[in-house]
């Protein structure tokens, strides 16, 4: 259970950019209940579940806050098959992740193990004084209610019609080197290329040599 950039206790209108996370644990970026949160231009790489979690510690008085989260021109690259979920959403009760996403476009997506990409959603509900996982209606299906919703249905709804789900030609990826090749799908998206020349160890605290 760890991620690359975790956004904490409801943390808005954060602007999370040009970062490179490489094999982060289960995911890239996690939005614990925030809203108005712009996830742009970074590069994700081999997170273990998904690219982005949306909901998570939920406290009453901050249902519904969850809104207006834009998660748009990024790169997720995975060569973990399992890997297939581009978001997971931990709902209040059975609020949909349509409220949490205002948007997710412009993507590049892949995964060269597999083509069936997901939207993940898991559902509450009140028994008692308790918030628990909402039981199944249907007996064919998992024991709580998690819903996966496919990428075709993904974008009937209107999430991710001109993202791609190609290689996005990183120039050495077996070797972490995850520059752009010019012909990058990326690119051609609107994906400024991150400088990695600053990225690295500081040598700042070392003592000069006499």
């Amino acid at each position: 259970m760890s991620w690359g950039v975790y956004l904490d206790n409801y943390t808005s209108n954060s602007f999370v950019y040009g970062n490179i996370i490489v094999r982060s644990g289960t995911l890239g970026v996690m939005m614990n209940g925030g809203q108005n949160n712009f996830i742009e231009n970074n590069i994700i790489v081999d997170a273990a579940s998904s690219a982005t979690h949306f909901g998570g510690w939920w406290q009453p008085q901050m249902e519904g806050f969850m809104t207006g989260n834009r998660f748009s021109r990024n790169i997720f690259y995975s060569s973990n098959s399992g890997a297939k979920f581009l978001h997971r959403h931990l709902a209040f009760f059975e609020e949909p992740i349509t409220d949490a996403i205002a948007e997710s476009d412009y993507n590049v997506f892949f995964n060269p193990g597999t083509k069936e990409f997901l939207v993940g959603e898991t559902f509450y509900e009140q028994v008692g004084s308790k918030r628990v996982k909402k039981k199944a209606t249907d007996p064919s299906v998992a024991e709580f209610n998690s819903k996966e919703i496919p990428l075709v249905e993904w974008q009937k709804m209107g999430f991710d019609t001109h993202s791609v789900f190609v290689d996005p030609l990183f120039v050495d990826p077996q070797h972490d080197d995850y520059r752009l090749k010019p012909a990058s799908p990326a690119l051609k998206l609107g994906f400024q290329p991150i400088d990695t020349s600053q990225i690295g160890p500081r040598n700042r605290f070392k003592q000069k040599e006499k």
